[in-house]
């Protein structure tokens, strides 16, 4: 059975693969290789992959794929970090993202090792990522542009995201992320008495509370708003989203309003 025979089974997946030897001859390059470098088999076998993909033809890589075939040692490839290392395109001409992993394949006698390229084409999801990243920014952007408290919470209490007013007035300026919120916005051992987000955990929905303000920020009395974060498929309480504002001045005024009321 010759070599082409051997590996046709690579003709019938969706990844780039290329074998080479320990001279970086080329002794298998599929279909998907052909497809996306438009260098069709007859092309690169028996050729230095090198010189055909000149991403492969730094010291880095030269360095790295002697180990391999020294002594197995895999190794791992983006194009992303090591630029690109073969030259797949989509028809426009635009570049494929992909990760390249090269493992270790016993040939003959002659070759202790040959290098197996496995090419992931992985541009739907370095966008997705990306675009991903936006929204976050974005959503970031837009809770600390508003002038009260934001904070995402788990079922635990830990915070995980809190905008600059939580943080700035309510957590003493420091970065509260990763902390449980009694103890890093009202200095107790366990949550407040008659936590309004724990109360939503249970019940699944809004509740709310009047309570005097976190010792640090300046506040006498704020009002807090706690909104069920559930999971889409079962419904289960997830998390919670804090809204909280000072409402100091509204006490003020309100006790003034009841004082002139007594004394009308």
């Amino acid at each position: 059975m010759s070599i082409q025979e051997q590996f046709s089974i690579f003709d019938l997946i969706s990844v780039g693969i290329c074998i080479v030897k320990s001279d970086f001859s080329v002794i298998h390059w599929n279909k998907i290789m052909e497809e996306w470098t438009g260098m069709t088999r007859e092309e690169m076998l028996g050729k230095d992959v090198t010189k055909r993909c000149p991403g492969l033809d730094r010291a880095i890589c030269r360095s790295r794929l002697k180990s391999l075939f020294a002594d197995g040692t895999p190794i791992i490839f983006s194009s992303q970090l090591h630029s690109e290392i073969f030259p797949v395109r989509f028809p426009n001409g635009d570049k494929r993202i992909h990760n390249t992993t090269v493992s270790a394949i016993s040939l003959d006698k002659d070759d202790k090792f040959g290098a197996l390229f496995t090419i992931e084409d992985v541009t739907g999801l370095s966008r997705t990522l990306n675009n991903l990243l936006e929204s976050r920014n974005f959503l970031k952007d837009v809770f600390n542009s508003i002038q009260d408290g934001i904070s995402v919470k788990d079922a635990d209490l830990t915070v995980r995201f809190a905008n600059h007013v939580v943080e700035q007035k309510y957590g003493g300026g420091q970065c509260i992320t990763g902390q449980k919120c009694y103890e890093c916005l009202f200095q107790l051992e366990k949550p407040c008495k008659g936590c309004p987000s724990q109360r939503c955990i249970n019940s699944g929905e809004m509740e709310s509370s009047i309570r005097r303000g976190p010792p640090t920020s300046g506040a006498k009395w704020v009002e807090v708003f706690a909104y069920p974060l559930k999971n889409r498929k079962t419904g289960e309480v997830t998390g919670v989203i804090n809204y909280i504002r000072d409402i100091t001045e509204r006490k003020k005024t309100e006790e003034e309003l009841h004082q002139a009321k007594e004394h009308a």
